[in-house]
C-alpha cells in the first residue's frame, strides 16, 4: 500500500466557535470486543468474479488492509456458465455426474487470500426440479417456488458436496465457516412454504451428520413475515427428516437494504436511512426473544446496501450518486455505530453484516456506474471500500464515550488496542442538503499517561480527501479508465494521511479539536511516542 504522509507539530487544536460537541473518551474503561462484525461481502457472481484480474485486485487489496473476512455467493448448485458452481454435468445419454472442481477452486482462492466462505446450498441443478408454479420470485432469482423431483437425489447431492469439501478442506477448517440453507425464499406461495422447511430439515440434518460443530443458519430472508414462519418451524415445527421438534439452527439470518431498487424511477423519494435498519434489528431482537433456546442463536445481516438491485446505474437514476461517493462509507460507519449501540444497550449482538457488491464494474472496465460494487474501473477503490478500510483500521477493545447518543448527526467509534489507540469521528446526517456547514467536535481523552508526547496519524475522508470519486470528476469523468495516466491511479488507489505529534497533559487528558465538514469522518490513530 502506497501512503501518502506530512508530518506536523500541532501547538493548539482549539477552535473558538459559539457551539461545539463534545465526546469524553475513557481510555480505561472497556466496554465490550469490537468483533469486526461487518468484515463480510458477497456478489451473485463470485464464482466466476474471484478467478478474473478485478476480482483478484480487489481479493488482495482485501488481504492487504484485512478488510473482508467472509465471502457469500448465490448459485452454488446452479448450473450458470458465469454465476453457477456448476456441479452437476449431464451427459448425452441422460445420466450425471458431479464436477465440485469450480466451487472448491473459489473456495481455495479465498482462503488464499485470508477470507472464508459463507456456503449457501442453493439452487436446484438443471433437472432436479419440479415445479411448484411460477418459477421468478419477486426480486428475479428463479428455482425459487420449486422442489426437489426426487427427495433422496437432492440429499445424495448434499451428502456428496460436503465429503468433497472435507476431503478438499478438513473438518477444522471448516468448522471456521458458515453453512446456509437458501436464499431469498420470500417469493414461496405460503401454502408452499412447507417444501422450504423441509429443504431446510435435509440441510442441516446432512451438514450437522459430518460434524456437529459445523455452522447451519438461514433463512436469508427480507420479510419479517417470512422469517416468523421459519423461525416457527425450527423451534416448535415437526422436523421433516427425525420427526422430532424443532431444527438445529446456530445463525438466523436476514436481509436488509435502505431501500428497493424498485422505487428509484418513480416519485416520492425515499432516502435511504439508518435508522431504517435500527428499527428493523429491534423487531427482529423481538421476535428471536420469543423462542426458548435461542439465547446462543447468532443474528446475521448477511445482505445490505443503500439500495437493492446491484445492476442499476448512475446515468439511469441519479440518485445513485451515493453508491459512488462519501455517503455510502458513512452510512456504513454510522451503521456500524448504532448496531454497537443496539449490542450494548439491547442486548442484541450483529455477529455478522455483509455487504452486497465486489468488483463488477471494474471487471467491465468502466468507472463509477453507480452499481453497487468495492471497486471500479481500473483496479480503484470506490469510497464505500475505503469505509471498510477506514474500520479495518479500528482496534480490537470498544472504550466507554460519553457524549449524544449513537444515530444522530455527530457520532465516535472509539477502541484500543495493546499498543495504540484508534477513533472515528463521523458528521452524517442522510437527509442533509446543505453540505457546505462545518460543525465543530472536541474529543476529550482521559487517562492517557501524564505528560507525555503521542505519534498521531489523522485519515480524512470526505469530498476532497480520500474519496476517488471526486477525483475521478475531477480528472474530468472518463468512463474509461483508460483515458487516464499511469499517475492518477497511482494517488488514486493510495490512502492519505497527515501526521501530528499530540500531549497529554499532568492529569492524563488530551482535548482535540476536530473540525468536521458535512458528510465526512476523520480516522485518528494514537500511540506513544518514543
Amino acid at each position: 500500500m502506497k501512503i501518502q504522509v506530512i508530518f506536523l507539530v500541532l501547538v493548539s487544536l482549539s477552535t473558538s466557535v459559539s457551539s461545539q460537541t463534545s465526546f469524553i473518551v475513557d481510555t480505561e474503561e472497556k466496554i465490550g470486543e469490537n468483533h469486526f462484525f461487518w468484515k463480510a461481502a458477497g456478489h451473485d457472481f463470485l464464482f466466476s468474479m474471484a478467478h478474473n484480474e478485478a476480482g483478484q485486485y480487489l481479493l488482495s487489496r482485501i488481504q492487504e488492509h484485512n478488510s473482508i473476512k467472509y465471502l457469500r455467493t448465490h448459485f452454488t448448485f446452479s448450473n450458470d456458465s458465469i454465476r453457477g458452481g456448476n456441479v452437476v454435468v449431464h451427459r448425452q445419454d441422460g445420466t450425471y455426474t458431479y464436477d465440485f472442481s469450480k466451487v472448491n477452486n473459489t473456495f481455495r482462492t479465498y482462503l488464499a487470500h485470508g477470507v472464508k466462505p459463507i456456503i449457501e446450498f442453493d439452487f436446484f441443478p438443471n433437472g432436479f426440479a419440479k415445479s411448484l408454479g411460477d418459477n421468478i420470485n419477486s426480486e428475479g432469482f428463479v428455482g425459487r417456488n420449486a422442489e426437489p423431483r426426487d427427495w433422496d437425489e437432492w440429499e445424495h447431492l448434499l451428502r456428496s458436496f460436503m465429503e468433497n469439501l472435507i476431503v478438499h478442506f478438513g473438518k477444522e477448517e471448516m468448522r471456521t465457516w458458515y453453512y446456509e440453507v437458501w436464499n431469498e425464499p420470500d417469493g414461496w406461495p405460503t401454502e408452499h412454504l412447507p417444501v422450504f422447511y423441509r429443504l431446510y430439515d435435509v440441510f442441516a440434518h446432512v451438514v450437522k451428520s459430518y460434524d456437529r460443530d459445523f455452522r447451519v443458519g438461514g433463512p436469508a430472508t427480507f420479510s419479517l413475515v417470512v422469517l416468523k414462519s421459519f423461525l416457527d418451524h425450527v423451534h416448535g415445527g415437526t422436523n421433516f427428516v427425525t420427526g422430532e421438534t424443532g431444527s438445529p439452527i446456530d445463525f438466523i439470518s436476514h436481509h436488509i437494504y435502505g431501500l428497493s431498487g424498485s422505487w428509484l424511477a418513480n416519485p416520492p423519494e425515499i432516502v435511504p436511512q439508518v435508522s431504517r435498519f435500527s428499527q428493523e434489528l429491534l423487531w427482529i431482537k423481538r421476535l428471536k426473544d420469543k423462542y426458548d433456546g435461542f439465547e446462543e442463536v447468532e443474528f446475521h445481516l448477511n445482505e445490505w446496501g443503500v439500495c437493492s438491485h446491484f445492476e442499476r446505474t448512475y446515468a439511469k437514476h441519479p440518485q445513485l450518486e451515493y453508491r459512488n461517493n462519501e455517503f455510502s462509507p458513512l452510512f456504513l460507519t454510522k451503521l456500524v455505530d448504532c448496531l454497537y449501540a443496539i449490542e450494548d444497550n439491547y442486548d442484541f449482538k450483529t455477529s455478522l453484516m455483509l455487504y452486497w457488491g465486489f468488483s463488477w464494474e471494474d471487471q467491465k472496465e468502466k468507472m463509477f456506474l453507480g452499481n453497487r460494487e468495492l471497486t471500479t474501473g481500473g483496479h480503484i477503490p470506490k469510497p464505500i471500500l475505503t469505509g471498510f478500510e477506514f474500520l479495518s483500521m479500528l482496534q480490537r477493545e470498544r472504550l466507554k464515550v460519553h457524549g449524544i447518543y449513537p444515530g444522530k448527526r455527530l457520532g465516535i467509534l472509539a477502541t484500543k488496542g495493546e499498543k495504540s489507540l484508534a477513533f472515528i469521528v463521523y458528521n452524517f446526517n442522510e437527509t442533509d442538503d446543505d453540505l457546505s456547514l462545518t460543525d465543530s467536535v472536541l474529543v476529550n481523552l482521559e487517562k492517557l499517561q501524564p505528560n507525555r508526547k503521542y505519534n498521531t496519524k489523522v485519515y480524512h475522508l470526505d469530498r476532497e480527501h480520500n474519496n476517488t470519486f471526486t477525483q475521478w470528476k475531477q480528472a474530468g469523468s472518463p468512463l474509461n479508465p483508460n483515458q487516464l495516466a499511469t499517475e492518477w491511479f497511482d494517488h488514486a488507489r493510495s490512502l492519505s494521511f497527515t501526521g501530528h505529534l499530540l500531549g497529554a497533559d499532568k492529569e492524563g487528558n488530551m482535548t482535540v479539536g476536530i473540525e468536521l465538514p458535512r458528510h465526512s469522518m476523520q480516522l485518528y490513530i494514537i500511540e506513544l511516542a518514543d
